[in-house]
């Protein structure tokens, strides 16, 4: 009985069922799963996926890089083939988590997904040069812009200790569930592309668009300046706040 409990346990353990690893879920990878339903079609890509969640590494750095020589502009695949260089080169490498509505906003999501592979392309290449650098990991995770799905996330991001920070969310629905749990999970969390003023000022989160009262005042003000130098004439405003 005692060595049946035993098996179960060590079974359980390392099915990574009692670790904090975030990318153990099938929503969040670090390329061990393609969250990207147009991506799961190709055949190199679900060669260069299998190859990292078996852990082989070099074999996934080869076929994220043929996938890349054919598609430079995924930036998904990118991302997983920086972090399987990450995964080969570095015992010790940096790690950050995105959230973005990859299933029901793929468009968005993969723009902001481009700033972020952008930077760790630029970090990673940097290392090569520069044995003191680590290479930076990319959490990528899928929240379809749901405020559930959001905070669902972050709850997962805050018990895995290796994540320093987090980029995300989207929408301002999003990003305000997940603030109720990175401001208490001490987290550090920068939303690239919300509006709400909720969700900065506390110390952990923090957004990278200014608030709409200084777009409508800016405008405002330039409409003004126009109208009394006469280079608009007659002038009809629509500020939308």
């Amino acid at each position: 009985f005692i060595l049946s409990i035993l098996v179960i346990l060590s079974v359980l353990y390392w099915g990574g069922v009692f670790s904090d690893d975030a990318s153990k879920y099938p929503e969040i990878s670090l390329g061990e799963e393609i969250l990207l339903k147009t991506n799961r079609q190709d055949n190199i890509i679900e060669q260069g996926r299998q190859a990292f969640k078996n852990k082989e590494y070099k074999q996934a750095i080869q076929l994220f890089k043929q996938s890349l020589d054919r598609l430079p502009n995924n930036p998904e695949i990118r991302i997983y083939y920086n972090n399987a260089r990450a995964a080969y080169q570095d015992r010790n490498p940096l790690k950050i988590a995105t959230s973005v509505p990859l299933g029901n906003n793929p468009e968005i999501a993969q723009e902001i997904l481009r700033g972020i592979a952008l930077l760790q392309q630029e970090l990673n290449d940097e290392q090569a040069n520069n044995p003191d650098f680590h290479f930076l990991q990319v959490l990528v995770a899928n929240d379809n812009n749901s405020p559930e799905d959001a905070k669902d996330r972050a709850e997962k991001f805050v018990k895995d200790p290796s994540i320093i920070a987090v980029v995300g969310h989207n929408a301002s629905a999003a990003s305000e569930a997940a603030k109720d749990i990175y401001v208490p999970g001490k987290i550090v969390a920068l939303s690239p592309t919300s509006f709400s003023p909720k969700i900065s000022g506390n110390g952990y989160i923090y957004k990278m668009v200014p608030d709409l009262e200084t777009f409508a005042t800016t405008l405002s003000e330039y409409f003004r300046e126009q109208t009394d130098k006469l280079m608009i004439q007659n002038p009809t405003n629509l500020i939308c706040y």
